[in-house]
């Protein structure tokens, strides 16, 4: 998982940092902002979970999922917002996304990479703070994402201001951005499904199979069998974070 937070965060460089059409300083100011984000992310999940956790730990898997959400959450914004709000994004996004992973445990969903958790509710984050919180310039706006001055970097770029210059309508369409998205997403995967479903592709396999492992049981052999023990994890009391549910012992093979 680290390696693989590794890549991720290498990648991110490439299409925040690159979104700026070329090497100037909106690009480098871009990447700045997402390292900041993730690294403040990363660390406010590990607070998060030190204080909520009863036995006062932390761990690396806490670690990259409190940077992959502020990685998440920050990309709706580079290129637009200025330093020192990826502190901020980072920290709202690191205990967002935390305190999310326990949807799934209210809800009785299946859902353990913590894909929502992380990148729902991440993106949802950062996209209302980018939109609405940190548009601070006056009057020189072309646009509606962030403020002037750090869009005008790449020399080409202006936009016009939001929330916190009054235009407070501004809040409203990005809850309605949001709202688009997932209902689009939401209806346009549930499609997808429906005929894969149809076609024999099916989404659920029987209980049995899932007793005995998806991988002898889909493709005839254990991808992990060096695996000897595998240990039952009661769900009755649902673990704080995806890090306390590693602790409680459940395996890789689950």
């Amino acid at each position: 998982m680290a390696l693989g937070t590794v890549f991720l965060w290498f990648g991110w460089f490439g299409f925040n940092g690159g979104s700026a059409g070329g090497g100037n300083l909106r690009a480098a100011m871009a990447c700045f902002v997402s390292n900041l984000s993730a690294s403040v992310g990363g660390l406010t999940w590990l607070i998060v979970d030190y204080i909520q956790l009863p036995d006062r730990k932390w761990g690396t898997i806490g670690w990259c999922s409190g940077a992959v959400s502020g990685l998440v959450a920050i990309t709706p914004a580079a290129g637009f917002v200025p330093p020192w709000s990826a502190l901020i994004f980072g920290v709202v996004a690191g205990f967002c996304c935390n305190k999310a992973t326990q949807l799934k445990y209210r809800v009785h969903i299946d859902e353990h990479l913590d894909i929502f958790a992380i990148h729902a509710v991440g993106g949802i984050v950062g996209n209302l703070l980018t939109y609405n919180f940190f548009l601070i310039s006056a009057n020189s706006f072309r646009g509606i994402f962030a403020v002037d001055y750090i869009a005008e970097l790449d020399g080409v770029t202006t936009i016009p201001g939001g929330w916190l210059n009054r235009h407070y309508i501004q809040l409203a369409y990005q809850l309605c951005n949001c709202v688009v998205g997932i209902v689009y997403s939401f209806v346009m995967t549930s499609a997808i499904l429906f005929l894969m479903n149809l076609s024999g592709l099916h989404l659920r396999v029987t209980e049995d199979e899932e007793d005995k492992g998806i991988d002898p049981s889909e493709i005839g052999y254990f991808a992990y069998d060096y695996i000897t023990e595998n240990v039952e994890v009661d769900s009755a009391e649902p673990p704080d974070s995806i890090g306390s549910l590693i602790a409680t012992g459940s395996s890789a093979s689950d």
